[in-house]
């Protein structure tokens, strides 16, 4: 009688998922009709909120996260002390009380106090539903956001090293992956020992050549007079231990990660100087020394060397895209001479990092996933599932 009782609830449940899934359904078409009616025209951007990306959700996510509601799938035995640590500029800062950003950008001024907050509209939603449905308390379940503005990695360390316990997961997207090694850098071995995985999602550790193009040119968001007073763009130029081959092309003189400095000194600021901001690099490159998965996704044209011909202050020269599986079926040309990669992170870079890092250090990459949609997929719900029960 009770196995009986089981069934008919196991039942019920099925027939409530099954109508919520076609009433999400209804409304998915509406929800992109929207996404694309209302979408910002920048489409790659290394601040990761200025991207808009759509709020409906993947089918098969969906129906991940309500077996795992329903119960259908059972919950960890143990729940894990998780820190994530989200993508560059995905947070809330605000000065003089008033939010300038991710909007009111052109108000920021990098003299002001800034207060940093979570993002109500965070581009981690699916994750951080993942782990709600996981009934994952508020003392378990820790976001660390930072001014990626004035970066004060001093203070991250201790606001880090306060939320570290025994049993800690770290999840980390975008530029997170590189607060989440610096911050490793300056744990001790038995700190170190509190870690029991690292996942760090299409990290731009290394740096990535779209931070060049934004740093020179802005975007249609922000203008270049904000990018180039944003601290963690100089953190995300492309590093010599990553990049082997020309990032720039100006005058027809091909310029590698290594004397990238020396072309913005020479032509548009005599004064400019990131020899900080590499020390700081230099150490986020470094092996975290503790168990490390490595998530990056491909298939997607993703910007490698820019041609700026004679004049950097211009947008770069476009190209044909190269015929990659998720390349569009148009005619548009698009800045930059491409490769493989998630939109931003070139795929060969995480093929490096894991190659620099060893044996602590796992790969696992999602094909036609780019560096934005791989938060919402199932893929990746599946992957931080994986290592929860670990």
């Amino acid at each position: 009688m009770k196995n009986c009782i089981n069934i008919l609830l196991i039942i019920i449940i099925i027939i409530l998922l099954f109508l919520n899934f076609n009433k999400h359904r209804e409304t998915f078409n509406k929800h992109i009709e929207t996404f694309n009616n209302n979408s910002i025209q920048i489409t790659k951007s290394i601040y990761t909120p200025l991207i808009k990306i759509s709020k409906a959700q993947d089918f098969n996510t969906f129906g991940l996260i309500s077996k795992l509601k329903f119960g259908i799938i059972k919950n960890p035995t143990e729940y894990k002390n998780i820190i994530i640590i989200p993508g560059l500029g995905d947070c809330i800062l605000k000065q003089n009380n008033n939010i300038v950003w991710p909007i009111n950008c052109s108000d920021i001024n990098k003299n002001n106090y800034t207060s940093v907050h979570e993002n109500n509209y965070t581009h981690l939603k699916t994750i951080l539903n993942l782990f709600s449905a996981l009934n994952y308390s508020s003392d378990k379940l820790n976001t660390l956001v930072y001014d990626f503005i004035n970066l004060d990695i001093s203070k991250i360390i201790l606001i880090f090293k306060e939320l570290l316990k025994k049993n800690t997961i770290i999840i980390a997207y975008d530029f997170g992956a590189v607060i989440a090694n610096l911050c490793i850098q300056k744990l001790s071995e038995d700190e170190k020992k509190q870690i029991n995985h690292l996942l760090l999602i299409c990290p731009t550790i290394g740096g990535v050549p779209l931070s060049v193009r934004e740093y020179l040119n802005g975007n249609d968001i922000i203008n270049n007079n904000s990018t180039q007073n944003i601290d963690t763009t100089l953190l995300s130029f492309p590093n010599k231990q990553i990049y082997n081959n020309p990032v720039i092309i100006y005058n027809k003189i091909k310029y590698s990660s290594n004397n990238l400095s020396n072309l913005i000194k020479t032509n548009l600021n005599e004064d400019f100087d990131n020899s900080e901001c590499l020390k700081i690099q230099e150490e986020s490159l470094k092996n975290p020394k503790v168990n490390t998965i490595i998530i990056g996704s491909t298939g997607y044209n993703t910007p490698l060397c820019y041609d700026y011909m004679n004049n950097l202050r211009d947008t770069p020269k476009k190209y044909s895209p190269t015929n990659y599986i998720n390349t569009p079926n148009n005619n548009n040309l698009i800045e930059g001479l491409q490769v493989n990669g998630d939109l931003v992170v070139p795929t060969d870079n995480l093929y490096k990092l894991q190659s620099l890092w060893g044996d602590n250090c796992k790969l696992e990459i999602l094909k036609n996933i780019n560096h934005y949609s791989i938060l919402k997929s199932y893929e990746l719900c599946i992957i931080i599932l994986k290592y929860l029960n670990n």
